[in-house]
């Protein structure tokens, strides 16, 4: 799961870049801070203590969001459809277009 996260230089924004460093399944994809903080353009890893993460911290909340989404995007591209992941048929919502998956949003 990507995650971005607002306030990411304050407590709680580098108690949650911690706990996402630690959690399986979870990466960090976004950090967002207000226009005048000191921890723009740093690694949000290392403000919060855990080392590098790649992730630069931005005031531009919709840049960085969108490079969250962008990143899932990628990977969901990436990963087997789930009919070949269960080898069960796959939901009827879901339509394979290459290596792309797109959910169909009609009911």
């Amino acid at each position: 799961m990507k995650i971005a996260i607002a306030g990411a230089s304050g407590r709680m924004g580098q108690m949650l870049i911690r706990q996402i460093a630690h959690t399986e399944g979870c990466s960090l994809a976004g950090a967002i801070e207000g226009a005048g903080s000191n921890a723009l353009g740093r690694d949000a890893g290392e403000v919060a203590g855990v080392g590098a993460k790649g992730v630069k911290i931005a005031a531009d909340a919709a840049a960085a969001i969108g490079a969250a989404v962008w990143q899932a995007m990628q990977n969901a591209a990436a990963s087997p459809t789930p009919s070949s992941a269960t080898g069960e048929e796959a939901p009827s919502r879901w339509k394979n277009e290459g290596r792309k998956q797109q959910l169909d949003r009609t009911p």
